[in-house]
C-alpha cells in the first residue's frame, strides 16, 4: 500500500485566509506518499506566496502559476502533470481529517475498487454544521447503485472533492467549462460510465467550507440554471435504465424546484421561470405516484398545478418569516 501515490490537486484562488488551514491538514496526512498539486488559478491576493512557501518547506509540493481560467481548468492543469495512481481533490477553503487519506486508500485497494467516497461536514457561515453520511461503516455499491445516488443528489455523490479516484479508471476524462457550476456531478457521472465498484465510507472525512464568494459560490444568476440542465440531461441519458430512470427525475425536481425558489426570492432569471415550471409538471404523474417524492414533492407540485402564482406567493411568504 505504501508504494501506492495519491496526488492531490487543489485549485487555489483568493483563499489567503483559509488556505494555511487546507495545506496543513493535506501535509500532516498520516499516509505520506502524497503529490500535492497547488494550481493558483490567478489569485489576485497573496495566496500564490502561500502556496511557493509551501512549496519549498516540502518537497512533495508542485506550484502551477496559470492565468485565472476558472476551477474546470484549474482542476485539469492539476491532472496533465499527475503522476499519481489515484486522485484526490480538495477545494483550498476546506480542510480534511488526518487519517483521510489513508483510509480511502486502504480500502480502495482492499476492494479493488474504481472510486471511494467519505462522509462530510458541511460547515455554514451562521456557524450550523451540516453532517452527510452516517458516521461509520462501509458500502459497497455497484455501479447502478452510485449512479441512484448520484443522479438524485445524496449522500455526497456529486462532490468531486470528498473521493479518491482509481486513475486507471480515470483515464483521460476532464472536466468540461461548458459544464458551468454542475463540473462535478458531471464529472462524475462520465466517470461513473467506466466503473463497477464503488466503495461508500460513511464516516466523516472532508469538511466543507460552504462560504459566500468562494470559487464556486456567487449570488443568484443564470448560471444556477446548470444543475437543471446537468440533471435534465440525466433524465435523457438514463431513459432506458429501469432503476436509474426514477432516481433520475427525482433529482430533476429537486434542482428544479431549489432553481425555482432562487428566482421566486431573489426576483431575478424570472423569464425562466414558466418554462422552469412546465418541465416540473410534465413529471406531475411520477411526482404524485412515486415512491421516491415525498409528501412535500406532492404538495408543492399540486400548487404549481393549481396557481404558479399562488406558489410565488407562498414561496416569499416563508422566506420573509
Amino acid at each position: 500500500m505504501e508504494n501506492s501515490k495519491i496526488s492531490v490537486i487543489i485549485p487555489v484562488y483568493k483563499v489567503e485566509a483559509y488556505l494555511p488551514r487546507c495545506l496543513d491538514s493535506v501535509i500532516n496526512q498520516t499516509y505520506k506518499n502524497l503529490e500535492i498539486i497547488l494550481v493558483d488559478d490567478g489569485s489576485p491576493d497573496k495566496s500564490g506566496e502561500i502556496c511557493d512557501k509551501y512549496a519549498a518547506l516540502d518537497e512533495r509540493i508542485k506550484v502551477i502559476h496559470q492565468e485565472n481560467r476558472g476551477l474546470s481548468e484549474a482542476r485539469n492543469s492539476g491532472m496533465n502533470i499527475a503522476t499519481g495512481d489515484y486522485i484526490a481533490f480538495v477545494d483550498s477553503d476546506d480542510w480534511i481529517e488526518s487519517d483521510t487519506y489513508e483510509g480511502m486508500l486502504k480500502n480502495i485497494i482492499e476492494h479493488d475498487a474504481d472510486l471511494v467516497v467519505c462522509g462530510l461536514w458541511v460547515h455554514h457561515s451562521n456557524g450550523n454544521i451540516d453532517k452527510i453520511g452516517l458516521g461509520n461503516g462501509v458500502e459497497t455499491l455497484s455501479q447502478n447503485e452510485f449512479l441512484c445516488k448520484l443522479v438524485s443528489m445524496q449522500d455526497g455523490t456529486g462532490y468531486a472533492w470528498n473521493k479518491l479516484y482509481n486513475r486507471k479508471t480515470l483515464g483521460k476524462l476532464q472536466f468540461l467549462t461548458s459544464d458551468g457550476c454542475s463540473e462535478d456531478i458531471r464529472f462524475n457521472y462520465r466517470f461513473t460510465k467506466n466503473a463497477t465498484k464503488i466503495i461508500y465510507i460513511h464516516e466523516l472525512k472532508y469538511h466543507y467550507e460552504r462560504r459566500e464568494g468562494a470559487i464556486t459560490k456567487g449570488e443568484f444568476c443564470y448560471n444556477a440554471f446548470s444543475i437543471v440542465d446537468a440533471t435534465r440531461s440525466f433524465v435523457e441519458g438514463e431513459k432506458d435504465n429501469a432503476t436509474a430512470y426514477p432516481y433520475c427525475i427525482k433529482g430533476f425536481t429537486n434542482s428544479a424546484y431549489t432553481v425555482l425558489s432562487g428566482v421566486i426570492t431573489n426576483k431575478k432569471c424570472e423569464d425562466r421561470f414558466d418554462g422552469l415550471v412546465k418541465e416540473i409538471l410534465s413529471y406531475r404523474k411520477d411526482i404524485l405516484f412515486g415512491k421516491l417524492h415525498n409528501f412535500k414533492d406532492k404538495i408543492r407540485v399540486i400548487i404549481l398545478s393549481i396557481s404558479p402564482s399562488l406558489y410565488k406567493h407562498i414561496i416569499r411568504a416563508k422566506r420573509s418569516m
